[in-house]
């Protein structure tokens, strides 16, 4: 523990070589070392707290690492973890860390490496981050440091040269009966940090320090631990029975989180208008109290297995009443699905509750008073200067609550590359695929922006968009998306071909029958225990991944239509000026050095009366 008076650090000071120790009790940063080294000796007392039983309940943002070691050694196994590590990928990482973001707000602050942290770090690692009063931002750091003695005075000496570097005025304090260094730094930054039982605890905000303490002492009640929405989310989120803990786990109360951002960063506060976690607020999303998951690698003969839970229990309003899902099993693709798309995703939902909830939504992305997209639809179903069309009745109503969505991508790569096709079965035989196929004919045929054409002897309506290249150029027309009932299926695409492909695949081996699918389903349903799901997923990630690898080798990201694309883009960091900070992807190599770590990825979700949990796997490559 740490000394409870200065007598007990002059003590221990005396052997280690420094005489000018008991003339300089004033300046607490010349006996930390000793306070270090004194709460690492190997510890005879009970398991101190977990993180989350010393952050406060209204944490917005929290990460545990249960054992940054055993991490490490899993995320090598994997192919992931060798693909980072291979030497052809070594100049671009070695490029790229600049650009992106820091990965912990104190360890950056302090200006510490991640190496001092994980050799010192003996058990949990936790991260959190919490707003005070809707006015400034504390963050939490908690290392457990016990039994790694020399690694932990290497750790300090790192924190003091660092401090001691900016300019950092030390100030040692007792609170509450704990032994504490608070440091002022420049630009009005403050760091309190002590050691309680080889806890290592570090935060940004003085009055924070002081609530861990009380939780830690039994003196307060109000942690994340016993906040009803984590213990849902983590619940669902644990190592199933035969595997081991999970490595690491984390959760967020999405909606608080975002405006607590609001209040740290002042990049955020420069959008005008209403920012996106209003919107989403508006209409309703605020159901969900809260999100999390946990991890674990080369477990279960898997490279990653992921789970995460939403905990949002009803009632809803706006436009969450959308999120109306349907377990069900099996939930295999439909036999159109051909096998060799890049990624599948089949999905169960209330499609006539959605059109109805999605009112709200419409009229906000509109700009519309409220009732505008009742009017909107009685318009399309009874004036006689549109297209005389019940969209609920004739459309929604004859479609099956369940929906597929594929993707692959054409070569060369272009920014336009990725494709996508969504189709829902129509269900009432064919006098209800007439009616549909009617409703649309109806709909689309006097705009002039769509066009009849056949496809493999289907009708398809074709949505062109007019745009101008310059001021003095002539329109062109450019092929956006297409529409056709066929096969007793509706059908919706971003480029005619892959709807194509679709049509063309009768009486061929489809993705449902394919190994590679039926391998990561397998492990899904058995080894992992998965019954009924709301929906369930498969992508090739080596085929999916390429367009967006390209475009980035290319220096072309910003253009890249796809997911994995605006996921590379919010791990940027910004300047001061709230610019993305890029990088050159020249750095990276050909694709095919690549390709072979990356493993297929398989996912099942279900719906909770109280919220939604899924589970993710990276297969073994």
């Amino acid at each position: 523990m740490l000394p409870e008076s200065n007598e007990t650090i002059l003590t221990f000071d005396s052997l280690t070589g420094d005489p000018m120790m008991s003339r300089n009790l004033t300046h607490g940063w010349r006996f930390l070392p000793a306070l270090l080294l004194l709460a690492c000796l190997e510890r005879a007392i009970a398991a101190p707290p977990t993180p989350e039983q010393l952050m406060p309940a209204n944490t917005t943002e929290f990460v545990a690492v249960s054992d940054l070691a055993r991490m490490e050694r899993g995320w090598l196994q994997t192919g992931y973890g060798r693909m980072v590590n291979d030497p052809a990928l070594k100049p671009f990482i070695a490029h790229l860390t600049p650009a992106v973001k820091g990965s912990n707000y104190l360890v950056s602050t302090i200006g510490i490496s991640w190496d001092a942290v994980r050799a010192s770090c003996s058990g949990e690692f936790g991260w959190g981050m919490v707003p005070i009063e809707d006015k400034e931002v504390a963050h939490i750091l908690t290392m457990d440091l016990a039994n790694r003695g020399q690694q932990a005075k290497v750790l300090q000496d790192e924190i003091i040269k660092a401090l001691q570097n900016q300019g950092a005025r030390f100030e040692s304090r007792q609170i509450d009966g704990v032994q504490a260094l608070v440091v002022e730094l420049p630009k009005q930054k403050q760091i309190v940090y002590s050691i309680k039982d080889g806890v290592l605890i570090v935060t940004d905000h003085l009055p924070t320090f002081q609530g861990i303490l009380a939780r830690w002492n039994g003196q307060a009640n109000n942690s994340l631990a016993n906040h009803k929405p984590y213990q849902v989310v983590q619940e669902r989120c644990k190592a199933r029975q035969g595997e081991q803990p999970t490595v690491a786990r984390w959760y967020f109360d999405v909606m608080n989180r975002f405006r607590t951002q609001l209040i740290f960063d002042k990049n955020l506060r420069k959008a005008k208008g209403d920012n996106f976690m209003e919107v989403l607020s508006q209409q309703g999303f605020d159901a969900v109290k809260g999100a999390g998951g946990a991890i674990n690698f080369a477990e279960n003969g898997l490279d990653v297995i992921v789970r995460g839970s939403a905990y949002g229990p009803p009632p809803y309003r706006s436009s969450m009443r959308m999120a109306k899902f349907e377990n069900a099993t099996p939930l295999n693709p439909e036999p159109w699905v051909p096998g060799d798309v890049y990624s599948v995703v089949t999905l169960n939902i209330d499609l006539a509750n959605a059109f109805d909830a999605f009112d709200t939504l419409f009229e906000r992305l509109a700009g519309e008073p409220a009732g505008t997209y009742k009017e909107v639809m009685e318009f399309l179903a009874k004036d006689p200067n549109g297209p005389m069309v019940n969209l609920r009745k004739e459309i929604f109503q004859n479609l099956e609550n369940r929906v597929t969505v594929i993707n692959d991508a054409v070569q060369p790569v272009s920014a336009k590359s990725e494709r996508f096709l969504v189709g829902t079965p129509i269900k009432g035989g064919p006098d209800a695929e007439k009616e549909v196929a009617e409703a649309l004919k109806r709909c689309f045929e006097t705009d002039k922006q769509f066009k009849k054409i056949e496809i493999a002897g289907q009708t398809v309506w074709q949505y062109h968009e007019r745009v101008r290249k310059g001021k003095n150029q002539q329109r062109v027309q450019v092929a956006s998306i297409v529409f056709a009932v066929a096969n007793s299926n509706l059908y919706i695409a971003t480029h005619a071909e892959i709807l194509e492909k679709v049509l063309l695949h009768k009486n061929q081996a489809g993705m449902a029958r394919s190994q590679d699918y039926q391998q990561a389903m397998n492990k899904l349903a058995k080894d992992l225990d998965f019954g009924p799901a709301f929906s369930r997923s498969f992508v090739r990630v080596g085929e999916s991944a390429r367009n967006t690898y390209e475009m980035t080798r290319a220096n072309k990201l910003v253009e890249a239509e796809s997911l994995y694309a605006w996921v590379l883009t919010k791990v940027l960091r910004t300047d001061e000026n709230g610019n993305k900070v890029w990088f050159n992807g020249g750095f990276l190599p050909e694709y095919g050095r690549i390709e072979r770590y990356l493993g297929n990825v398989a996912i099942a979700s279900v719906a909770h009366d109280d919220g939604w949990s899924a589970t993710a796997i990276v297969m073994p490559k």
